[in-house]
């Protein structure tokens, strides 16, 4: 667009123009000069103004200028103090730490609750073997023998405890007393237990304590006496789940 402006100015003056000087005050007319002359003077000067009136006229056709204040940017606030944090953390730590110590105190305690006392193992043969001692402090006794071992090796269930113990299976009249104590004979390779067994499947009037000695019997099983005395209860006991129990320990299984 300026160099629009300016090539119009040069057709206005058509071929020759006048030029006055102005110098020291005084002014006076210069030689008359040609179009081409006036063009070549122009375009001398024409770049500088070119320039400067784009300029111009890039700043009347910008938008205008809002006149509201620049958006500052906010600044973050100050790192916070870490002092109270850490020291909240610390006794957030020291809190945990007496918490777990307190569920392991009541868990130690807990366990303690369950778990079985040391067997004195003389005390517990001597009380299965009191006959002026209840059924239930004898029984109890004996239950605490199972599976316990004496300084040699032996079973604790000795020979003279089980005769004693029998004694109680064969003559109480408490059903639930002769089960406990069978059902604690189990795994006792004794005589006095097989053939205190033995009469009880043939003879006790329990069906729970028949199914229990025609189960247990299989610590025996290899026995001739005591294959005879399943395979009587197999043929004739009055009970189906006794004759089954029988049949299931003659051959080698267990319920």
């Amino acid at each position: 667009m300026a160099k629009s402006i300016v090539a119009a100015l040069i057709g206005a003056v058509g071929g020759a123009v006048v030029l006055y000087l102005v110098q020291d005050g005084r002014t006076g007319p210069l030689p008359v000069v040609s179009a081409a002359e006036v063009r070549a003077i122009v375009q001398k000067e024409e770049a500088p103004l070119v320039d400067r009136l784009d300029q111009l006229l890039r700043v009347v056709e910008a938008p205008p200028v809002s006149s509201a204040p620049a958006r500052v940017e906010a600044k973050p606030p100050p790192p916070p103090d870490l002092e109270p944090i850490t020291s909240r953390i610390d006794a957030l730590e020291a809190k945990i730490d007496h918490l777990l110590k307190v569920r392991s105190d009541q868990e130690l305690a807990f366990r303690k609750m369950f778990e079985p006392k040391p067997v004195n193992l003389r005390e517990s043969q001597r009380a299965a073997m009191d006959r002026s001692a209840s059924e239930k402090d004898r029984i109890d006794a004996f239950k605490a023998l199972r599976g316990q071992k004496t300084e040699d090796g032996q079973d604790a269930r000795s020979h003279d405890v089980i005769l004693s113990i029998v004694d109680v299976a064969e003559n109480s009249v408490d059903e639930d007393a002769r089960l406990d104590v069978y059902r604690n004979l189990h795994g006792a390779n004794d005589p006095a237990a097989r053939d205190s067994m033995l009469r009880a499947l043939a003879h006790d009037t329990s069906i729970k304590v028949r199914m229990k000695v025609a189960e247990d019997l299989d610590t025996f099983v290899d026995d001739p006496l005591v294959q005879r005395g399943l395979r009587a209860a197999s043929d004739n006991d009055a009970d189906g789940e006794v004759r089954r129990r029988a049949t299931m320990t003659l051959a080698g299984k267990r319920k």
